[in-house]
């Protein structure tokens, strides 16, 4: 974008934070449910595009992964969760925590996945 080479991007606002406070880049919307705060633009639903999606993070690990080792990962996670520094880096980044452990993260991927495969039928698109 940056090089004029493509015209638009998505991705989470903190992944352009420097070149959106420098200028370089312009924000058209926010594909979050409400309006992001600083930014003065508005969602995808007030721009007439009946789409809702935030940009989430998670942790995963490989399949086959002894019951042991996924649990000491999950208790280490969540150790680290209840830190000030992890709230300070959500602050930071403007990051809601949407904190999902274990089987709710899975079930939450799982949706989002046909969530996705849904919308990409409907703009004529297909997932691979």
């Amino acid at each position: 974008m940056l090089r004029g080479e493509v015209a638009f991007a998505v991705s989470g606002v903190g992944e352009f934070a420097d070149q959106i406070g420098s200028g370089d880049l312009r924000v058209l919307a926010v594909t979050a449910g409400e309006r992001v705060p600083g930014l003065g633009v508005p969602t995808l639903r007030e721009s007439g595009v009946d789409v809702e999606f935030s940009n989430w993070r998670g942790l995963v690990a490989p399949p086959g992964l002894p019951d042991a080792d996924r649990a000491a990962l999950a208790d280490a996670v969540a150790a680290m969760r209840d830190t000030p520094e992890w709230r300070q880096v959500l602050a930071a980044n403007g990051w809601h925590d949407a904190w999902l452990p274990g089987a709710d993260f899975a079930r939450f991927t799982a949706a989002e996945n046909e969530r996705v495969e849904h919308v990409l039928g409907e703009l004529g698109l297909r997932s691979r």
